[in-house]
């Protein structure tokens, strides 16, 4: 359930939210894009974060935790410790809204030594 409905808004709000999440959706993905042609790993990384907290707001849990997990790695891969501790959180916020996971059983990816 997106973030707007589970909060109680009214149903026109919710609406808007998503329509505008669905565009900002259409627009990162063509900053992602353009970010990985022309190599640009970090701004990649803030793009992927970015479009999973969308993806969060929306309801759609399963593609948020994809993205911070594609995002989180690009950080440790380029050494972002700013952006691994940030994609690290947002992650395990869209895990704790995952229904197809069992209460016991972690979600978070595979933690790398420091």
């Amino acid at each position: 359930m997106p973030v707007a409905e589970r909060r109680g808004l009214p149903a026109e709000i919710t609406q808007e939210s998503r329509r505008r999440g669905g565009r900002f959706a259409r627009d990162a993905g063509q900053a992602l894009g353009i970010t990985r042609d022309i190599g640009d790993r970090q701004n990649e990384g803030a793009v992927l974060g970015n479009l999973a907290n969308c993806r969060y707001s929306l309801g759609e849990y399963r593609q948020a935790i994809a993205l911070h997990t594609q995002a989180l790695g690009i950080t440790r891969d380029i050494g972002d410790r700013h952006g691994e501790a940030n994609g690290g959180t947002f992650g395990g916020v869209a895990c704790g809204q995952h229904d197809d996971k069992p209460a016991d059983q972690p979600c978070s990816p595979p933690r790398r030594g420091w």
